[in-house]
């Protein structure tokens, strides 16, 4: 069967039909979820239900049918334009999509600057060839990704991830470190 693209409503409806299970994808590449079905909420027909993949727990979004910019079934793909989206908490209303509004890094900057602790410092916990080691470093944590050094260890090292502190009733950020 052939490929269908959103200029053909009737193709993609009758594509959607098998398409249960099929990876959905945003324009920008971007995984968004898996296709559950042509949802008829409002008696209309015209949205599709996605099982919409998130870091703990998913749930059902619905986005207008006119979204589908394409349904590929032998790659089990739909790709959609996940600019406005329609979301069942709190009732049946439209909203912007929350992955437009900030990237990754953002959204970790704006974690690290909400955080009740000592802006002026943070913990580093490092992982070594003897060991683990937490200690306390001056000014904001770096951001993931980045290398930094520490002046009681040679090399430089990744900071893999940012997260609160290991230490009981410690508000701080924690950057965990890996060499580099």
């Amino acid at each position: 069967m052939d490929p269908a693209d959103g200029r053909d409503p009737v193709a993609v409806r009758r594509l959607l039909g098998d398409a249960r299970g099929y990876s959905v994808m945003g324009r920008d590449g971007k995984r968004v979820g898996i296709f559950i079905e042509v949802a008829d909420e409002g008696g209309d027909g015209e949205r599709i239900a996605i099982r919409h993949d998130r870091v703990f727990l998913w749930r059902r979004e619905l986005f207008p049918l006119a979204n589908v910019t394409y349904v590929h079934p032998e790659r089990r793909l739909v790709v959609i334009d996940t600019g406005v989206y329609v979301s069942e908490e709190n009732g049946v209303h439209e909203v912007e999509h929350p992955q437009a509004e900030r990237d990754w890094r953002g959204r970790i900057e704006s974690y690290v600057a909400s955080g009740n602790g000592d802006p002026g410092r943070h913990l580093r916990f490092i992982s070594t060839t003897s060991g683990y080691e937490l200690l306390e470093a001056e000014g904001r944590p770096p951001s993931p990704g980045s290398t930094v050094s520490v002046p009681e260890h040679l090399g430089s090292f990744l900071v893999m991830k940012l997260g609160p502190s290991p230490l009981p009733n410690d508000d701080r950020i924690c950057a965990y470190l890996s060499p580099d």
